[in-house]
C-alpha cells in the first residue's frame, strides 16, 4: 500500500514534481503529529489527498513533510497492527455516527411525546371547561 509517487504541487511550475509517499491513515496522523480527527479536517480542507483501498485509507504526504525519516511499520506484525488500528478507528467512527443519529432520533421522539402530552392536556382542559 505504501508506494512512491510524484505529484505536482499547485504552487510550483508544471515541470517541477514534488516527491511524496502514500502512507496508511493512522501512520500519516502520527507522522504529522495530529489526531486522526484533525487529519480528517486537514483532508476536508484540501491540505492532503486521500485514497481508499477497500476499508483502508492512505494519505499522500508531500516530500517536505517527509524530510525527516518516516516511521513506517518494519514487520508484517507491525503492519497488521496498523491495519487493525485503522479498522478499529473506522468502526469507532461508524459507531459515533450511529450514536449521533440515535441521539437525534431520541430527541425527535421526546419532542413528539411532549407535543402529545400538550395536546392531551389541551383536550382535557376543553372538556373540563365546557
Amino acid at each position: 500500500m505504501v508506494e512512491e509517487m510524484q505529484r505536482v504541487n499547485g504552487g510550483e511550475q508544471a515541470g517541477e514534481a514534488l516527491a511524496g509517499r502514500w502512507l496508511p491513515f493512522a501512520v500519516s496522523a502520527r507522522r504529522l503529529g495530529v489526531s486522526e480527527r484533525t487529519l480528517r479536517r486537514h483532508i476536508a480542507d484540501g491540505r492532503y489527498q486521500v485514497r481508499h483501498e477497500g476499508r483502508r485509507a492512505a494519505v499522500f504526504l508531500p516530500g517536505e513533510v517527509l524530510a525527516e525519516q518516516v516511521a513506517e511499520p518494519t514487520s508484517q506484525g507491525e503492519l497488521a497492527l496498523v491495519h487493525a488500528i485503522e479498522a478499529l478507528s473506522a468502526a469507532l467512527a461508524a459507531e459515533r455516527t450511529r450514536s449521533e443519529r440515535l441521539e437525534q432520533r431520541l430527541m425527535a421522539l421526546d419532542e413528539e411525546r411532549l407535543a402529545l402530552i400538550e395536546r392531551q392536556s389541551h383536550a382535557s382542559d376543553g372538556r373540563a371547561g365546557g
